[in-house]
């Protein structure tokens, strides 16, 4: 699937915690606004080298179309996006950068450990949410 929204969330396909969170947007994406891209993809490995991004990343990255937000910053865009109760969280924004970041690093750092780890790229996904992946480069 090609975006044609242009907001698209990468996301390491590996973690379940990861896809958890990328469920959660799908379910709540009212207007259809997002597409995801496992960082795993050919799409997410050309777009990254397209536009700097380190090929070793392996926190969320948002899209919208003309920026790209990393980590704590990507969370609350994808949430205000969402809007209703989920933009409730978005004011956090104001809290500086390296705390925030702070934060998701250590969620990062145990994400494996205390959510676990897919064997195979977006394992815990339906097949509902898989045509909204972004897999392919063509």
């Amino acid at each position: 699937m090609k975006s044609s929204t242009q907001h698209i969330i990468f996301f390491d396909g590996l973690c379940v915690l990861c896809q958890g969170f990328i469920g959660f947007v799908w379910k709540h994406d009212k207007n259809n606004t997002f597409a995801f891209s496992s960082l795993q993809s050919p799409y997410a490995t050309q777009h990254k080298e397209a536009y700097g991004i380190s090929q070793t990343i392996d926190s969320v990255v948002y899209f919208d179309g003309k920026n790209h937000y990393y980590k704590s910053t990507a969370a609350l865009k994808i949430l205000n996006q969402l809007g209703g109760w989920k933009a409730w969280l978005y004011p956090f924004i104001f809290i500086p950068r390296p705390l925030r970041d702070l934060v998701y690093d250590f969620v990062a750092l145990i994400r494996y450990r205390v959510f676990g780890k897919s064997k195979e790229v977006c394992e815990v996904m339906d097949e509902a949410m898989r045509r909204k992946v972004i897999w392919d480069v063509n």
